[in-house]
């Protein structure tokens, strides 16, 4: 952590206290509400099929998402093929990420992995709303969630909005 490196620690802890128990409040209501829901979480690969990009794309997020008690599983936009999904695998572990992924072929699939899924809330790109309609699936558009501590009251109270806005299945 940056307190451990600068030696700092402390000085640290003392100038975040004040966001500390509103940001453990407000994510520890929201589990307490809505832990356990399940989580989409779309990711796609540029259309490069290059497994070092999926680490870093779509992935930022997540650590947050867990904290708030989803049940998440990752959909990965590629090929299908068992060697691709291995090499999928491989980074993901790489990373420190265990969730369990599908594949699907690409966006015109992405509505039927959602509906199938019955997923609770779905975190895809912005270009991928339309699908998130069609699949009757409240959705985040990916890169929306505010980063750090001072974002954390501001994320529970958006998730929360997103949950509450559920679309009409087609």
């Amino acid at each position: 952590s940056v307190g451990v490196a600068s030696g700092r620690t402390t000085e640290i802890r003392e100038a975040i206290a004040p966001w500390v128990a509103p940001a453990q409040a407000s994510v520890g209501a929201f589990v307490a509400e809505h832990g356990g829901l399940r989580l989409a979480v779309a990711i796609r690969m540029l259309n490069n099929y290059r497994t070092e990009v999926l680490a870093y794309d779509g992935l930022g997020e997540l650590p947050a998402l867990i904290e708030l008690g989803f049940e998440i599983e990752l959909l990965v936009q590629g090929p299908p093929e068992a060697d691709a999904q291995a090499a999928f695998r491989e980074t993901l572990d790489k990373r420190g990420c265990t969730l369990p992924f599908s594949v699907f072929p690409g966006p015109y699939a992405l509505a039927d992995m959602l509906r199938q899924g019955r997923y609770d809330l779905c975190v895809v790109a912005d270009s991928s709303r339309d699908a998130a309609h069609q699949a009757g699936v409240p959705m985040l558009s990916t890169r929306e969630l505010a980063p750090w501590l001072g974002g954390v009251e501001a994320n529970v109270a958006h998730v929360r909005r997103a949950l509450s806005e559920k679309p009409t299945r087609s």
